[in-house]
């Protein structure tokens, strides 16, 4: 599996799709006005889609590359609420700096209720690998 990922920054607001469309409209506003300030580098308007949402990648002051997530708040089902907490959780893992070990710092810090699976899952790796220690003939 790879992954492209550009932008360094990210936010996501949510909200009606009326307040959307406006945000996106005052973003492309300030686009236009103030190319030096903010400018739009893609978009994907997702509105019909089932995420609901309009990405706007933007350069910042030509220095910083970032995106704009404009969500639209509605009712999702259980399953679909879940399949999105976890494919941002991957796409997370992904962009974080020091990776999956740094994810896991914060996901304990939070006192997540995801930690106690991480746990588990750290704790089987750590006992598999010293009993592979122990296996392993001396030179």
């Amino acid at each position: 599996m790879t992954f492209k990922i550009g932008d360094i920054l990210r936010c996501k607001c949510s909200s009606q799709e009326g307040e959307i469309r406006a945000l996106y409209s005052e973003v492309e506003r300030i686009s236009h006005q103030q190319p030096h300030l903010l400018r739009i580098v893609r978009i994907k308007d997702r509105l019909e889609q089932g995420t609901r949402d309009i990405l706007i990648n933007l350069m910042y002051r030509d220095t910083t590359l970032v995106e704009m997530q404009l969500a639209v708040k509605g009712s999702k089902s259980k399953f679909i609420e879940q399949a999105s907490k976890l494919g941002h959780y991957l796409y997370e893992l992904e962009r974080s700096q020091f990776g999956p070990v740094s994810e896991l710092c914060s996901i304990w810090m939070a006192k997540d209720p995801r930690g106690g699976f991480f746990l588990d899952h750290f704790r089987k790796n750590n006992k598999r690998k010293s009993e592979e220690q122990r296996k392993k003939p001396e030179n």
